[in-house]
């Protein structure tokens, strides 16, 4: 947490707040309009040996256009003490993206960390904090950190920490091996951290989307393991209750002394315990990831909490999501913290005398989410998976592909595309399996771009449809610009909407969108005959406002489902619906018979052209060739009949056998036989 002033701690909890938040860009200030901000220390279920960067985007003024890329800007965030502004500085970034001309992505100095590390330059023998210091003066970064758990082990020679490993690469290992985690500070050094206690109390009605799950711990056991070779090393050896253990696999610093390091480890981890939760509130932007601070019960008590997540957003007011996770308590084999960019190869072993089944695993994974100093920036990830498994009964062997795209924080992605096979064989027969799945969309008309069309209200007994009931709009604003893929949605201030959507019966498929609401009870839900599935549901009571992504997976049952959306009153907003096959859900895509692009429209039933300066709209569709002026059609074609509004004729027009002849003061009429 970031030292404030008594006032400033106090003020910070008051439901009537003023904020202010700017950057300053080479010594000037400039207003925020929108700020993001993701500080965490949790991923891929760990947070021991973890190094993620503070991450987000900007958005500043539409009259600021300021050549931001690959720049570096000074945050501050400020709260309204009595007369004056007290500001918090969030840290210097780098903005290495445009999102458009005034939204850019940032991150903090966890980017110099990208360099590949001069193992040259290391004297041995050495020791983890040595070589953690010279990771930093090659990345150029000042280190805060003076001394650790496990500091001081020598390591006599070279260790490995991976082909073509960066300064970063180190810094996990290093955070590892001393049972903590890295992160960039306020005043961009590197320290390496654990969770500390600070004076503050998040009260319980600043507490919204509240939710706590039961204590994980209390860890018991530390185990350091070679894989896929299952070298563990327990300590303690012999324990008379369940064991909750933490893992720690393949450090090449801990590898040196593993006997020794595992005692120190456990002596700081025996014990440990915390309560999983989250929980949305006002903005608390001088807490940091780390952080020990007390969550308010209803009935008045308190309950100490680590913030391993938190997520700041300021778009006038700021809000703060906390959040943190459980471990599993079942270890994974092979675990390592997500880099900017990273390239790894995780191999796992596992043989079950219990039950019979030797598992074998190799993993490929070539991921870049972010930008790197060479300019280059690859915003997906690339999986390649071979696994075998081995029964008394049967042995499966399967080969996956899966392509992603990255989504709005470090760690969520959706499944772009997909390739698998799979040889099962068993005693009597041999079964191969080829699957591909991709992002298709099936629904037409699944972001608002084209009004309501394609959507219905009822449904008649002669299979007729009527109109959509109520009041529903297509929206297009800098709100669906910045948090939407279409960059458009549908606004319900109230009705109801249905489609229906043509599938295979017996596959599985995904429904997903993004939504945001207020004062409306409002659902999104799947019909096959009298069978539902719940994309969302929500009562009438007022929420945060935000944007939130659903997903459901379903079995199709027939070959007509029936998609439902109902909003009872003002608004709920919905976008990037994507209705697509397989059980994860895909990044929107228009349904293939569509084109939205500006002013063309182009969709199953035809084309239509917009001339914004003019007030006209080109139609083409199968029965009629028409032009509407200010929603009037004005030129129709059909058949053989064309109908004009008015007519502008700068030379002769004929008519049939009636030619019209302009004259220069008047207009002659001529039979022509």
């Amino acid at each position: 947490m970031y030292t404030t002033s008594a006032k400033f701690s106090a003020a910070i909890k008051n439901n009537a707040r003023y904020i202010s938040a700017y950057f300053l860009y080479k010594g000037i200030k400039h207003n925020i309009r929108k700020l993001e901000i993701d500080d965490n220390i949790y991923t891929n279920d760990n947070f021991i040996g973890t190094f993620i960067a503070k991450n987000g985007t900007i958005s500043v003024n539409v009259g600021d256009v300021l050549p931001l890329e690959d720049e570096e800007i000074d945050v501050f965030m400020g709260l309204k003490v009595n007369d004056a502004v007290e500001y918090v500085p969030m840290g210097t970034y780098r903005v290495y993206a445009p999102e458009s001309n005034i939204k850019f992505k940032i991150m903090d100095y966890r980017y110099k960390f990208n360099i590949k590390f001069d193992t040259l330059k290391v004297v041995y023998p050495s020791s983890p904090i040595k070589i953690l210091q010279e990771a930093c003066a090659q990345a150029g970064v000042a280190l805060a950190t003076t001394s650790l758990i496990n500091g001081d082990l020598i390591i006599p020679s070279e260790v490995f920490f991976g082909y073509e490993a960066s300064c970063a690469d180190v810094v996990l290992a290093v955070a590892q091996a001393s049972c903590s985690f890295a992160k960039i500070t306020r005043d961009n050094k590197l320290a390496l951290k654990w969770f500390s206690k600070v004076d503050f109390d998040i009260d319980y009605n600043h507490q919204n989307k509240r939710a706590i799950n039961n204590e994980y711990g209390v860890i018991n056991s530390v185990v350091l393991a070679r894989e896929p070779q299952n070298d563990n090393i327990y300590w303690p050896q012999e324990i008379s209750t369940e064991r909750v253990e933490i893992k720690i696999v393949n450090n090449p610093l801990l590898d040196v002394d593993r006997h020794s390091a595992v005692i120190t480890l456990y002596n700081k981890l025996n014990g440990f315990r915390y309560t999983p939760f989250t929980t949305t509130s006002q903005g608390y932007f001088h807490l940091d990831s780390g952080d020990i601070v007390r969550l308010q019960q209803k009935e008045g008590t308190y309950l100490e909490v680590l913030l391993m997540n938190h997520s700041i957003s300021y778009s006038g007011g700021v809000t703060s999501t906390f959040g943190t996770a459980a471990l599993t308590k079942t270890q994974i084999n092979y675990k390592k913290a997500s880099a900017i960019e990273n390239k790894l190869l995780n191999t796992e072993l596992a043989v079950d005398k219990v039950v019979g089944e030797i598992s074998a695993k190799i993993e490929k994974t070539e991921k870049t989410v972010e930008k790197l100093d060479n300019g280059v920036e690859i915003l997906t990830k690339q999986v390649e998976n071979v696994e075998q498994q081995i029964t008394s009964e049967q042995i499966i062997n399967t080969v996956s592909t899966a392509y992603y795209k990255k989504d709005e924080s470090d760690d969520l992605f959706t499944t772009k595309e997909e390739l698998s096979s799979e040889i099962k064989q068993v005693k009597d027969s041999v079964t191969i399996t080829l699957k591909e799945m991709s992002g298709f969309n099936f629904i037409y008309n699944s972001s608002g771009w084209n009004s309501t069309n394609f959507w219905y209200g009822t449904k008649n007994e002669d299979g007729s449809t009527t109109p959509v009931i109520g009041a529903i709009e297509g929206l297009k604003t800098n709100d669906t610009t910045d948090n939407t893929i279409s960059g458009s949605a549908f606004k319900f201030i109230s009705g109801t909407m249905r489609q229906d959507v043509r599938l295979s019966p017996g596959n599985k498929y995904t429904l997903s969108c993004k939504t945001k609401k207020y004062m409306s009870a409002c659902s999104f839900k799947i019909y096959q005959g009298d069978i539902s599935t719940i994309l969302f549901q929500h009562d009438a009571l007022y929420t945060d406002e935000a944007w939130h992504e659903c997903s459901a997976t379903f079995t199709c049952l027939s070959s007509l489902v029936t998609l439902e959306i109902i909003s009872s009153a003002e608004y709920l907003i919905i976008a990037d619906i994507m209705l697509n096959d397989g059980e994860i859900s895909k990044t929107w895509t228009s349904n293939n018979d569509e084109i939205y692009a500006g002013n063309v429209k182009i969709d199953k039933d035809g084309i239509r052209i917009a001339q914004t300066d003019t007030e006209t709209e080109t139609i083409i569709d199968s029965s009629e060739f028409a032009v509407e002026y200010k929603g009037k059609k004005v030129v129709r074609v059909n058949k053989d009949t064309t109908v004009l509004q008015k007519v502008v004729a700068e030379d002769d027009l004929q008519i049939g056998q009636v030619k019209l002849i302009t004259r220069p003061n008047g207009l002659d009429f001529a039979v022509i036989e």
